[in-house]
């Protein structure tokens, strides 16, 4: 049983983690916080005055800590290395107002997954020790975005992110019904179909498109289209198939994304988790369309086992509004990737919650 902490306030979240570090990492230990520096249009994301507390509790220990995070795979602020440190600064994240030095990288080391090959950022496996900071929040590819999820993409290289959505991009593999459940759960309406007496899915590859194998009448292929450039390879077309016709590229990406947390954590020294349950959001701190906040503020978890953080969070919102909130929003169970990461070996979701 993994023991948790819950703080309500940054004062006792900074009293019991305190006495948490002292057990975990040793006077001098250069430790990385691994955390989302955020986007200048979504003000959700942890911000400097919070992250700096967490700094100077840990120079106070002796530690030498680093901000650290890695470039996106998508064209933005934060694509390139020099890209994101900009727009860090211009958020508020630099060595002199946070109190350590912020590191972006997409060095890596080499891990061999169940699935993929994955680069693991190599600041993050060259340290003596990783924090885990996340902001809990909504997703719109694996339900929620906590630890395994800031490990799975955050802990990894643009070409992995890339790698991880890719392969788990949905393929037609047998006889569609034309039933559009598909469609309905997908988070960027990004489908078409080819019906038995619509367009062939052969003209669609000029178009950026990829059809169907299922035929129909006169030789037209029969069964949705998807639009590569906009699909997320979230797997929720598959897995809500009930002719279950849909099966991803490798895998689906709750185990991908499972998979890749797996693989950065082999490579980590030392690790602690801290899931931060305010401003959440309907969305990742990525987004900036439809943001709104979904669930009042709870307060501050911590604890040793990124599984059972995740699902300690995924109870407490869920116990805060009454509802299953995250698979009310994205059509997804919440804890699929959580599962996944548990059955890789990553944790265990049995916790124990005490008050800090």
């Amino acid at each position: 049983m993994n023991k948790l902490y819950f703080a309500e306030s940054d004062k006792k979240m900074l009293s019991r983690l305190d006495g948490e570090l002292k057990n975990i990492f040793k006077s001098s230990d250069k430790v990385a916080i691994k955390l989302h520096m955020g986007e200048v249009y979504n003000p959700n994301h942890l911000q400097p005055d919070f992250v700096k507390k967490v700094v100077t509790l840990m120079k106070e220990l002796g530690l030498k800590p680093f901000l650290f995070d890695s470039p996106t795979m998508y064209e933005g602020p934060r694509h390139t290395v020099e890209g994101y440190l900009r727009q860090a600064a211009k958020l508020g994240f630099t060595e002199e107002s946070v109190g350590c030095p912020v590191v972006i990288s997409d060095d890596y080391v080499e891990v061999k997954g169940k699935r993929l090959t994955y680069q693991v950022c190599k600041p993050l496996a060259d340290a003596d020790g990783v924090l885990v900071l996340s902001h809990f929040k909504g997703h719109a590819c694996c339900g929620v975005g906590g630890a395994v999820k800031n490990l799975g993409m955050g802990a990894l290289t643009s070409k992995s992110k890339n790698d991880i959505h890719q392969n788990a991009m949905p393929e037609l593999k047998g006889k569609c019904s034309l039933c559009k459940k598909c469609l309905e759960v997908c988070p960027q309406k990004c489908i078409t179909y080819n019906e038995e007496n619509g367009r062939g899915a052969a003209e669609a590859p000029a178009s950026g498109l990829a059809g169907s194998r299922a035929s129909g009448r006169g030789g037209r292929l029969v069964g949705p289209v998807f639009n590569r450039g906009k699909c997320y390879g979230c797997s929720k077309c598959i897995q809500h198939c009930p002719n279950k016709c849909l099966k991803p590229r490798v895998a689906e990406f709750d185990e991908l994304l499972a998979d890749g947390a797996a693989a950065a954590l082999r490579k980590f020294k030392k690790a602690y988790f801290v899931n931060v349950l305010r401003r959440i959001a309907n969305v990742c701190d990525c987004s900036s369309r439809g943001l709104h906040i979904v669930c009042p503020d709870i307060g501050i978890l911590m604890g040793r086992d990124a599984c059972a953080i995740d699902r300690a969070s995924v109870d407490l919102v869920n116990r805060k509004t009454g509802k299953g909130l995250f698979l009310e929003l994205w059509h997804k169970q919440p804890l699929m990737h959580v599962g996944a990461a548990e059955r890789l070996g990553v944790g265990s979701q049995d916790y124990a919650l005490e008050d800090a």
